[in-house]
């Protein structure tokens, strides 16, 4: 159809054809189906009689069906009338809502809105797994049983050589698992359909299976069959489904009035087309803003982690690089202090008989003489080559000796001091 459709839009011909138009007006566009059902209908072997269930979901009975055509392959007695015989609730459908459904796919609640219930503990779940899933299906083509993880682990994990929390996880990350239905929970084996013997027996309210030569003697077939006690309550039924038996295993207490325990296991999401999207509205945003928090406190972490390392590097570079300059201080301090008394010349220990009484003229050439010789035997080229430090650097040419005495500075020191005296 989507085909014809669009070769009508392109072609002239095609579009001016009234056997075209009336074609595609009288035949309604059916739903697409989900990836998941499209990979369920490729399996190889499989007919659509193989697919839906052949007893209605709701008193596991026959008659006028309704198949739901998403992933749970479940079918419903889709009027009053069609379960009256059965004292079934149906969907409640009239007969021409059932025709309009036909022309078309017919979607149930459950497919229709993502939410399934576990067939384990029986509560509803998301299985949209573009919201997050918190239920997943079966991987057999002819299962449409859903579970929570934590569920479908505590019953297959001693048969995967893992934890129960470990498979929880695997199945949370989308590992792939089969039901229990699909062993028989006896002699732990698989079923064969040729094999009357290997056939199973099927649980309609948990996952149950047993062949039929491992049947419990208290599941007991319809009366009348030889070898069933006339005493015990029917809960086993061979013709409904297709080379299997329906059965109800011995946890489910069976009703007299229905001949089936109870028919309250089938829960449909209670909630009309605003609210759903309100609700996925709300799980996006709900996992954006977990999201978002998430971030927010990593990034407010990595913030005070830096702050906390530059407050550390701060408070040692301060503390080491203040000691060091004080004690380049000081050192350069007394060692100029240390070569001004070695440069100066100490003067005659004897003091003059007055302080205010001047030099003569002999004792002033002597101190020219004295002078003279000090300056003839020490040389200034003589002190910055004992001065010179040893390096492979090459900054200035200037060395400590040269900056910090000159012989300006040893002149005035001596002429001062001789003053003094």
């Amino acid at each position: 159809m989507p085909l014809i459709r669009e070769a009508v839009k392109w072609e002239e011909a095609l579009a001016k054809s009234k056997f075209i138009i009336n074609f595609l007006e009288e035949r309604p566009t059916k739903r697409k189906l989900s990836d998941e059902d499209i990979q369920v209908r490729k399996k190889p072997g499989l007919s659509t009689d193989d697919l839906f269930d052949t007893v209605c979901a709701f008193c596991d009975n026959g008659g006028n069906l309704l198949c739901c055509e998403g992933r749970c392959l479940r079918s419903f007695h889709a009027t009053v009338k069609d379960g009256e015989d059965f004292t079934c609730e149906s969907l409640g459908f009239t007969q021409d809502e059932v025709d309009a459904i036909q022309k078309i796919d017919f979607y149930c609640k459950n497919c229709q809105y993502k939410q399934h219930q576990c067939y384990a503990c029986g509560k509803l779940g998301s299985s949209d797994k573009s919201l997050g899933a918190e239920v997943f299906p079966c991987t057999s083509a002819r299962c449409g049983q859903f579970y929570h993880p934590h569920c479908i682990a505590k019953l297959r994990y001693h048969e995967t050589g893992v934890s129960a929390e470990e498979l929880e996880k695997r199945i949370m990350l989308g590992e792939s698992f089969t039901c229990p239905i699909h062993k028989c929970c006896f002699c732990k084996q698989g079923e064969n359909k040729k094999d009357p013997e290997l056939q199973f027996a099927v649980c309609r309210r948990c996952p149950t299976s047993y062949h039929r030569k491992c049947l419990p003697r208290d599941i007991c077939f319809a009366k009348g069959k030889e070898g069933d006690e006339e005493d015990m309550d029917t809960r086993a039924w061979e013709g409904l489904l297709p080379d299997r038996v329906l059965i109800y295993c011995t946890k489910h207490r069976i009703v007299k009035a229905f001949g089936t325990p109870r028919r309250d296991h089938v829960k449909f999401p209670d909630v009309d087309d605003n609210k759903i999207s309100a609700e996925k509205k709300t799980l996006c945003q709900e996992k954006k803003r977990r999201l978002t928090s998430e971030s927010l406190v990593v990034s407010e972490n990595c913030v005070s982690m830096r702050k906390r390392l530059s407050s550390e590097g701060l408070h040692k570079e301060k503390n080491a690089p203040t000691t060091h300059r004080q004690k380049m201080t000081l050192a350069a301090k007394a060692g100029k202090h240390s070569k001004l008394k070695s440069a100066i010349v100490k003067p005659s220990s004897r003091k003059s008989s007055s302080p205010s009484s001047s030099l003569d003229s002999a004792r002033v050439l002597r101190l020219d003489a004295l002078m003279k010789h000090a300056s003839a035997a020490i040389t200034l080229d003589d002190v910055i080559r004992k001065h010179r430090v040893p390096s492979n650097h090459v900054s200035s040419k200037r060395t400590a000796a040269e900056m910090n005495i000159t012989l300006g500075k040893v002149e005035d020191s001596v002429k001062v001091l001789f003053k003094k005296r």
